[in-house]
């Protein structure tokens, strides 16, 4: 699913996504009070379920979109799920259909499930990895012949005895869905399975269709016309360590990528307790770029839990996709700052330099390190700082990684010695020739941090003061920093300059269940205005939740304020979750943006710890923080696991005449689906919610132009 960047009236009306950068700036803390920073297990990542009587069903953990040209219908629903007990994943295609009345969803058409069709395949796979001869790195067919001696050896380790049991090539075969040394069918060990797809928990389906229509540039629009056609394609990343493509027609698989920084522990898949020893869960992001003189699809992936690192794929023509289409990784062996990448890699197009007057462009994956980069792996930084990186997309095979040529990074300092910390995600906003200008992100110790690209590289003064000093820091009432853990969305602000969207909380480890846990969590709106730091709540004006008489939604209210104006209170605004101190309840998941809308869920944990989480459902005005619609929201949900709602606009519903300057507005029906409840049945899409929203189109002013002589005759 693809978002653009678009204004509407005084507002940037959608969703921005992630990037980032590197320079050398030191965090001012000695290394050894960092090193006490504690790890997140990522190892016991939260799944409820994990640990209850065995419940041999599918839950929805993440739904992609598409949109479907040839159809009428509003497109189709990319479903992926697991089975808590066996450890396999699900993925389902389903027809989204809503009934117009009561804004309940009617049944959906339930069309495949690839885990089904993966496991009664009867072709030969295409799985690729990759391989190094020194710095030189390429890909390769997964099959034992292609692997390096290395790559032999590891396969080779048995994960449960320690040592060497020359069953390598069997190990491959197991790992590429080969059923005949499972364990009730030989007596080899590898453990049996129901389906050959793997656990599909914290990873998001990326549905991917023809290329992006919108934009130009030398040759684009023939690579467009070459590619207008091509299959569509969801990629996913699974619990054993494989991101797949999958036709998002038939739902066969294409093919499949194994990063070489899994060798090590692939053969903990072949064990009984590796069910999902490798969850390749971290962000993907697929986007049209021009490198090496071409116009390509790239595919950028974070490692998630499996790994630390990223890597990259040409996934032009999926298809056709072969081992040279493998384009790099990037690991903490290649930077000791990257670690496990959980969040959301985004491609983007920098301004790198000027010829003749002339800017040019450079395209970059950017990737905010993660968390647990401090982590003792022969491979960490023990100052433990957050670090920003730039990878670019025109790196050749034969190259190796060098700072300041093929990847920039900015490293920032840390706040609190004895916490927690990690970045997962950037909000980015981009000028009029797509280039970024500037960005936004926040840690696991509060702090938002303002990322300045409008120079060129190295970017000297992209951290803004010397040392760095964060935007705004998060904190509740009693002064205790609130985690952020989710991407930030910004919008154009009234006055001038943006508004900074997040939600704070924590989910990443089984100890974030914990009632111990539990702390006051939040959701902020903050004003940027040029990078002036906002000294804390203080300077925002609070909304306040109350219950409502029936119990499921919340009333919100508070007083009005203005961007721009110096009195208190006018730098945005933030509201508390309700009782979150006693509950739980946290923001952990992106929030949807339609020009004023904003629509997000938060998760609250279960007093059970073997029963799913519930969670609130909130639509607000972005800019005010206030209700929608009517005065109440926060409607109480059963979702499992806290997802992105999908916002749908239908067609306008009401347009009205024209003003005497020309101005109109365009009255439509939005539709929000709460699309990520666990599902029982394969129908079942969740709830809907159906706001209308007005926007301003046609002539928005007036403005005289005294030189439309030359401007007209190009003087």
């Amino acid at each position: 699913m693809r978002y653009v960047i678009r204004r509407s009236a005084a507002v940037l009306s959608s969703i921005l996504f992630t990037i980032w950068a590197c320079s050398s700036i030191a965090a001012d803390i000695s290394a050894d009070i960092q090193a006490d920073i504690p790890e997140i297990a990522l190892e016991n990542y939260p799944l409820y379920l994990t640990s209850c009587p065995p419940l041999n069903k599918i839950f929805s953990t993440t739904t992609s979109q598409s949109s479907n040209a040839d159809r009428n219908e509003a497109g189709y629903l990319y479903q992926a799920g697991l089975n808590p007990v066996t450890g396999s994943g699900s993925l389902k295609k389903i027809q989204r259909a809503f009934a117009e009345s009561d804004g309940i969803d009617s049944p959906g058409r339930f069309e495949w499930d690839a885990a089904t069709l993966l496991t009664k395949r009867v072709k030969t796979r295409r799985i690729y990895t990759g391989s190094y001869i020194g710095e030189r790195f390429s890909g390769i067919p997964f099959i034992w012949s292609s692997l390096s001696t290395e790559q032999k050896d590891l396969l080779h380790r048995s994960s449960r005895a320690g040592n060497e049991d020359q069953l390598g090539e069997e190990r491959l075969n197991y790992l590429r869905g080969n059923r005949l040394h499972e364990t009730d069918k030989h007596g080899s060990g590898f453990p049996s399975r129901d389906q050959l797809l793997g656990a599909i928990v914290h990873g998001v389906p990326k549905y991917i269709g023809a290329p992006s229509a919108t934009l130009d540039g030398h040759s684009y629009q023939d690579y467009f016309e070459a590619n207008r056609a091509r299959t569509p394609v969801v990629y996913v990343g699974t619990g054993n360590g494989m991101l797949h493509a999958f036709d998002a027609n038939k739902g066969e698989e294409l093919f499949a990528y194994i990063p070489e920084a899994l060798f090590s522990r692939l053969p903990e898949l072949t064990t009984l307790t590796g069910a999902r020893a490798l969850p390749l869960d971290g962000g993907i992001d697929v986007a049209e770029v021009h490198a090496d003189n071409k116009w390509k699809s790239v595919l950028v992936a974070g490692m998630g839990r499996s790994a630390q690192g990223v890597f990259a794929l040409d996934v032009t023509e999926p298809e056709d996709f072969d081992a040279d289409d493998v384009l790099w990784e990037f690991t903490d062996a290649n930077d000791v700052d990257i670690g496990n990448v959980v969040g959301m890699p985004v491609i983007a197009k920098f301004k790198t330099s000027l010829t003749n007057g002339k800017p040019q462009y450079r395209y970059f994956a950017v990737v905010a390190n993660g968390v647990n980069n401090y982590q003792a792996d022969g491979q960490s930084n023990v100052a433990a700082s957050n670090a920003l990186f730039l990878l670019a997309l025109d790196k050749r095979r034969t190259e190796p990684w060098v700072a300041g040529v093929n990847y920039f990074k900015f490293t920032l300092p840390i706040s609190d010695a004895k916490s927690t910390n990690g970045m997962s995600d950037v909000a980015l906003v981009r000028i009029a020739d797509g280039s970024v200008s500037h960005g936004y992100a926040g840690d696991m110790q509060g702090n938002l941090w303002r990322f300045d690209f409008s120079g060129l590289p190295p970017w000297p003064n992209v951290l803004g003061s010397k040392p760095p000093k964060p935007l705004f820091v998060a904190r509740d009432a009693g002064g205790k920093r609130q985690p952020i853990s989710q991407k930030p969305h910004a919008v154009y602000a009234p006055a001038n300059g943006h508004v900074v969207l997040f939600g704070t909380g924590k989910y990443l480890e089984q100890n974030d269940l914990g009632k111990n846990a539990y702390t006051m969590q939040s959701f902020y709106a903050v004003w940027d205005d040029g990078g002036k730091r906002i000294a804390g709540r203080s300077e925002l004006t609070e909304r306040t939740l109350l219950p409502s008489d029936d119990g499921n939604t919340l009333e919100i209210g508070g007083g009005s304020f203005q961007y721009g104006m110096s009195g208190a209170g006018d730098k945005g605004w933030y509201v508390d979750f309700i009782d979150s101190a006693k509950t739980g309840e946290r923001s952990v998941s992106p929030a949807s943006l339609f020009d004023l809308l904003l629509a997000f869920r938060t998760l609250i944990p279960h007093s059970n710890r073997c029963a799913k989480p519930i969670g609130r459902f909130y639509v607000l005005n972005t800019l005010t923080g206030l209700p929608a619609a009517a005065s109440f929201t926060g409607e109480l949900s059963d979702a499992g696991f806290p997802g992105v709602p999908i916002i749908v606009s239908t067609a306008p519903t009401e347009i009205a005449e024209r003003d005497a300057t020309g101005k109109r507005r365009v009255t439509r029906k939005l539709e929000i689906s709460d699309s990520d409840s666990p599902t029982q049945t394969e129908k079942s899409l969740g709830r809907k919610t159906i706001v209308e929203t007005v926007m301003t189109a046609g002539r928005l002013s007036w403005r005289e132009i005294v030189n439309w002589v030359e401007l007209r005759s190009g003087k």
